[in-house]
């Protein structure tokens, strides 16, 4: 009886809140309603209402508990909004308080609820001993309902919390210190851009009260205060829930830690922040435990102007007696707050220091030791949950903070509760929810103009469907600064709430429309750096899942403002179907650093919110052009011109009109109208052409194309007459034409009784004709070179920019020791110094906007080795005085020699400051060289070398003990004898404003190159015969190179470049050869190199190569040539086939037999090889009728090759002899 009287009542409350729409009621007549709480006497504008809050409460019974199975039903609950409509949410219960205290207090209940129509609206709400309250987070804000006057629970009021009015003159602060509670510990800063199941991490909070804060809330019992902690964690939760996965669930034993009377409660003084602060640890742990609570705070009231609250201890800190202990958090609940402000505004503030958030606001006079300088991204105040809003009086740019964290805070707080402290305690409660994803699509680095509005998109998507929010937060660190004059790098721009649209404009579009201004909104006016985030949120109330991505971009003050100047005032008025011309001025954005050489005309008839219609697309940014005017009449026109590949733009001034046409005609329009980049060879180029009747006009229009096309270029229309309203196209076809022009061509149109209409189209048209591209030096095969060397090539119209590669191999890759992209000069100075003794290869590839050409076949050198020998000064160090003076250091040279290469070697000198200092080296025969001449500036040390082929001239600072080339040629000493006295003069010529220097270390080199080994020698390079789709072995008699020192084994070839119409084999192995492969000359002698030609119908390939010895000898790129015949002689059959010939055995100890697996005819040559390509047996066979015999016994053990000639082809395997 009893479970169906219980389950009659959850049937009914359920009914109950489905159906009935009657708990609210607008209140008709305001004078009856009692007298206003304090905090609601500050809200300006309301919506007053009463409810029916026993039958709510009632029905509220038959929410299930949240994370039920998605099939149990959710009721329906309207709540009022300010604005007079009502808002449809499904509900569930979400608890706040810890089971065995929501046991003891079973009339406070709180819930959770998302809107039916629009999931980014949630909602929380409660009932209990002091009523109902809710608090709705809505696209236009955040928003309460809440109890109009207190000790009462019929009389409501709908209010948006942005219209309370915060009394003047008060000024609050966080007595939160900078550095008191900064992370010590580090890990990976949570980005969640990875899509994931988020897990809620659930704190159990402590909290106490003081008498003060019951008697400010007209509390007399435990459970009516408990009621109003229930309801300021219940509102903080929805933003922490929402914003960073974190739920607050009240401890069991709070009750405890609430205290009625300011007379005999534990707190010294219950109204002021700092005693309580500071008690608040041991009234915690007394009162609720120390293992019992994860964060502690204490909720006090009664406190004026200052610090209201302090969150200095850090969840999960169990470190009694530390500053940052768990308990040490308070707020201060002051007289005009209301309960959201206080729950919002300043626990989640407080909450947030536990949980690692730092301030986030930039300048705060009253506060300015508030600061935190690395993370003061907002201008000013601030305006989000951890900033100073409403409390630094001329630099506030809020005066209340809005309901959502920094994207800072959001780092902050997940890499603590997730990856941080805060994880070692919190409960993780699995959710169904995924993180949403963000992308940006630009490429860090690029350049806007100064004074001029711009405008960021992301793209967001979310794996759960949810409807994901963007807020865009500038994300710079810089000096503190008033707002609207900034320097350096400060942060200009205020984070504004998130919204639906994945763009914001800077400064916002209304203020661009009005041409309007503040201080929040700053447009760079100087060079900057310019940093800004995408925030994407799912907003999901359960736990709320986001993602973030940045982009880096800079102003330029060399270009802009960028303007729109024509159309630009109200008097204005187009004509539909007119050509009107579009003006702006370009201000310098074509510039190498901005580069924007293409804009974007569009139009908007709404007053510039929107602009729907472009009306050029991707035209030079030239500053005019001119557009058709569509059939869009308005009094509200704005003309917008944008950067077609940046974010800037500017919009017209005013609103100017469009009016219908006043006679008949047409209209005509070439859609696109500009092509920026055509290239060629591609498809053939084709372009629409729309027209329209003007006032019934209907007769047959005539096209034609006014064109200056280079010579082979053909057009056509897809019909040439029509009919105003119909539609054609025009195509262009370049064919094998191979030209690089920019084009403007006109399409006419003309009609009986109008005069010809002309349409423009610019078309620019790039070529990727490569050809005359070639490496020039250093030349393939270059030597002598020592320490580096200048690259250079030719340059070709057609390439706007070469990559570089320099490697130690023809592979490259991971032998690459020095690259550059995007060079535009036609020469490269490498960034490394040489090996000595190295074998070099360079190459370069053109590049421009249509193709990244094919790497050039590359170059080769070999730098020389170098026998040096040094001696060092052994009379340092010496002093330099800090007044004109100079010193001399010796080092005397016992042997003679004619010098050819003298260097100086680790000079050191010390003065402040160096480039108050000549230094000369003196030889014996009294020739002077000038090495340093008053260089450098402002620095103190010298430490370097000095060399005639050094890199580099004098790098500053002068510190890298690297060779550098004097300020005049050691060369002249070049011819000189090395023996006798060398001096190294130092000359002080102005004085120093330090204590003087020293000389402290050099040292003498004399230097010879030595001759490197000699190259190989060609033998011999003939042409091979093969024929088409067959291939043949390259043998010694078409391809050799001996070398004095090398055998044939260490003469190796490096392949340059593969054959293009076929592929060469290392043949016993079945080894393919391309770029990089190698193989020796033994290889050949033992008729392991094939060649296979594809098939195509081609009669000549090559290949290149280089050839080296083991000592360092070597030859540049060599070319073999290939002839396809189809009279050639194969020596070669069915290459492709495997096992031609069997051996056995195979391992052989005493002989093997040769066996075919096909017949063949006539004599056969069978030939035995070692593994350096030498004979070591060789037979020849009347026939092959029986198996051929090899006899093996005097071999030694070892792998061989078996070569087998037959008239039908040749053919080896390989042999492996065993002892």
């Amino acid at each position: 009886m009893k479970f169906l009287l219980t389950l009659s009542i959850g049937l009914l409350t359920f009914q109950n809140l489905q159906s009935q729409e009657n708990f609210w009621t607008d209140v008709a007549n305001r004078q009856t309603q009692p007298e206003p709480s304090e905090s609601m006497a500050l809200v300006q504008q309301y919506r007053a209402l009463t409810l029916d809050y026993e039958a709510l409460k009632l029905a509220l019974l038959a929410a299930p508990m949240e994370f039920a199975p998605d099939g149990q039903p959710r009721p329906t609950l309207s709540l009022p909004l300010p604005d007079g409509r009502m808002e449809a949410f499904q509900i569930v219960e979400s608890p706040v308080l810890a089971p065995a205290l929501a046991a003891r207090y079973p009339e406070i209940k709180t819930y959770q609820g998302r809107s039916i129509d629009n999931p980014a609206i949630t909602t929380r709400l409660d009932v209990g001993p002091l009523g109902f309250h809710a608090i709705i987070s809505l696209p236009q804000g955040r928003m309460m309902i809440e109890p109009y006057a207190p000790q009462q629970t019929e009389y409501y009021a709908a209010y948006f919390v942005k219209d309370v009015q915060i009394p003047s003159g008060i000024q609050l602060e966080c007595g939160f210190v900078p550095g008191q509670s900064d992370d010590q510990e580090h890990f990976t800063a949570v980005s969640n851009r990875d899509i994931q199941l988020i897990d809620l991490k659930k704190f159990t909070i402590g909290l106490a009260c003081s008498g003060e804060y019951a008697v400010f809330h007209n509390a007399t019992t435990k459970a009516q205060v408990l009621a109003k902690m229930t309801q300021v964690i219940n509102f903080a939760n929805e933003v922490m829930m929402r914003e960073v996965a974190v739920r607050l669930e009240i401890a069991a034993n709070t009750d405890a830690a609430i205290f009625l009377d300011p007379d005999t409660d534990p707190y010294t003084d219950g109204s002021s922040v700092a005693d309580s602060y500071a008690q608040t640890p041991e009234i915690l742990n007394t009162n609720i435990g120390v293992d019992n609570y994860d964060i502690g705070h204490s909720f006090i009231a009664g406190c004026g102007s200052g610090v209201v609250g302090i969150g200095g201890g850090r969840a999960c800190n169990n470190s009694v007696g530390n500053d940052q202990f768990k308990g040490f958090g308070i707020s201060c609940h002051i007289s005009f707050y209301s309960t959201s402000q206080f729950a919002v505004g300043l626990v989640c503030h407080e909450v947030g220091h536990q949980l690692s958030a730092s301030h986030t606001f930039n300048n705060c006079p009253p506060s300015a030791g508030a600061v935190t300088v690395e993370t003061g991204y907002e201008p000013g105040s601030g305006s989000t949950i951890m900033s100073y809003a409403g409390s630094c009086g001329d630099q506030n740019i809020a005066m209340d903070s809005d309901g959502y964290y920094h994207t800072i805070s959001l780092e902050q707080i997940r890499t603590y509760t997730q990856q941080g402290l805060g994880s070692t305690c919190a409960v993780s409660i699995p959710t169904n929810n995924s993180n949403p994803s963000v992308s940006l699509p630009y490429t860090n680095g690029f350049f806007i103009p100064i004074r001029t509005p711009f405008q960021l998109t992301g793209e967001g998507t979310d794996p759960d469907g949810e409807a994901i929010t963007y807020c865009w937060e500038e994300f710079d660190i810089g000096p503190t600064v008033s707002i609207g004059n900034p320097f350096l790098d400060a942060p200009i721009f205020r984070s504004i709430p998130p919204a639906s649209s994945p763009t914001r404009v800077f400064p916002s579009l209304s203020k661009i429309i009005n041409n309007t201004s503040n201080n929040n909104e700053v447009l760079p006016t100087y060079n900057r750096n310019l940093t800004f985030r995408c925030t994407v949120r799912d907003n999901n109330p359960e736990a709320g899942g986001v993602a973030w991505s940045q982009v880096q971009f800079k102003a330029d003050q060399t270009a802009g403002p960028f303007l729109v100047t024509a159309p630009n005032d109200n008097t204005v008025i187009w004509k539909v179907g007119d050509y009107q011309e579009v003006t702006w001025d370009v201000a310098n954005t074509t510039n190498g650093r901005v580069k924007c050489n293409y804009v974007n005309i569009k139009l908007s008839v709404d007053g510039g919110f929107t602009y729907p219609y472009t009306l050029a697309a991707s035209t030079p940014n030239d500053g005019s052009a001119f557009v058709s005017v569509p059939n869009a009449v308005s009094a509200d026109a704005r003309v917008r011109v944008e950067a077609a590949n940046n974010i800037f733009f500017d919009i017209s001034n005013a609103d100017f009109s469009i009016v219908p046409a006043t006679e008949p005609g047409f209209t005509l329009e070439v859609t696109p109208s500009s092509i920026p980049l055509y290239c060629i060879p591609g498809t053939a180029l084709t372009v629409d052409i729309l027209t329209d009747s003007l006032l019934g006009y209907d007769s047959t229009l005539t096209l034609s194309l006014i064109e200056n096309l280079p010579a082979g270029v053909t057009y056509a229309f897809g019909q040439d007459q029509l009919t105003p309203g119909e539609s054609t196209t025009l195509t262009i076809d370049f064919g094998d034409i191979m030209v690089s022009d920019t084009l403007l061509l006109q399409v006419q149109a003309e009609g009986p009784g109008l005069a010809p209409k002309l349409r423009e189209l610019y078309l620019i048209v790039l070529s990727s004709d490569f050809s005359g591209l070639a490496l020039e030096s250093p030349i393939d095969g270059a030597s002598g070179i020592i320490f580096s060397t200048d690259f250079a090539w030719t340059a070709i119209p057609n390439a706007n920019a070469y990559d570089f590669e320099l490697a130690t191999s023809l592979a490259f890759g991971a032998t690459t020791v020095d690259s550059a992209e995007g060079l535009t000069e036609v020469n490269y100075t490498p960034s490394i110094l040489f090996d000595e003794n190295q074998l070099y290869f360079w190459r370069v590839r053109p590049i421009n906007d249509c193709k990244t050409g094919e790497w050039l076949p590359p170059f080769s050198f070999r730098t020389t080795a170098v026998d040096c020998g040094s001696t060092s000064a052994n009379d340092l160090p010496i002093n330099l005085s800090n007044n004109p003076n100079t010193k001399i250091s010796k080092i005397i040279v016992p042997t003679d020699g004619i010098i050819s290469d003298v260097n100086l070697k680790d000079v050191e000198v010390t003065f402040q400051p160096i480039n108050s200092l000549r230094i000369f080296l003196v030889s014996p025969a009294g020739t002077e060289v000038r090495l340093w001449n008053l260089d450098c500036l402002n620095t103190d040390l010298i430490r370097v070398g000095f060399d005639d082929e050094a890199p580099t001239d004098i790098i500053c600072p002068p510190t890298n003990n690297q060779p550098v080339r004097p300020d005049q040629p050691l060369s002249a000493f070049d011819g000189e004898n090395t023996a006798g006295e060398w001096q190294l003069k130092v000359q002080v010529v102005n004085s120093g404003f330090g204590g003087g220097g020293s000389i402290k270390s050099w040292s003498l080199e004399f230097c010879a190159a030595i001759a490197g080994a000699a190259p190989p020698v060609l033998i011999t390079n003939e042409t091979l015969a093969v024929p088409p789709g067959q291939g043949n072995t390259i043998t010694k008699e078409l391809l050799e190179y001996q070398d004095d020192v090398a055998t044939a084994s260490q003469l190796t070839y490096t392949i340059v470049t593969p054959p293009a119409h076929g592929q060469l084999y290392r043949w016993s192995l079945s080894e393919e050869l391309g770029v990089g492969s190698q193989f020796s000359q033994s290889t050949i002698n033992a008729f392991n190199l094939v060649y296979v030609h594809d098939g195509s119908d081609t009669q000549t390939d090559s290949f290149t190569f280089i050839v080296e010895d083991n000592e360092g000898g070597w030859l540049p790129t060599q070319v073999f040539n290939i002839d396809i015949d189809e009279n050639a002689v194969v020596a070669v059959k069915d290459l492709v086939a495997a096992n031609a010939i069997t051996l056995a055995p195979n391992p052989s100890r005493e002989a093997v037999q040769i066996s075919f697996r096909q017949p063949v005819s006539g004599a056969v040559s069978v030939r035995l090889l070692n593994l350096q390509g030498q004979e070591v047996l060789q037979r020849r066979f009347a026939d092959a009728t029986t198996p051929l015999e090899l006899n093996t016994v005097q071999l030694p053990a070892g792998t061989y090759f078996v070569n087998v000639q037959t008239e039908q082809g040749q053919f080896t395997e390989k042999l492996v002899v065993l002892r």
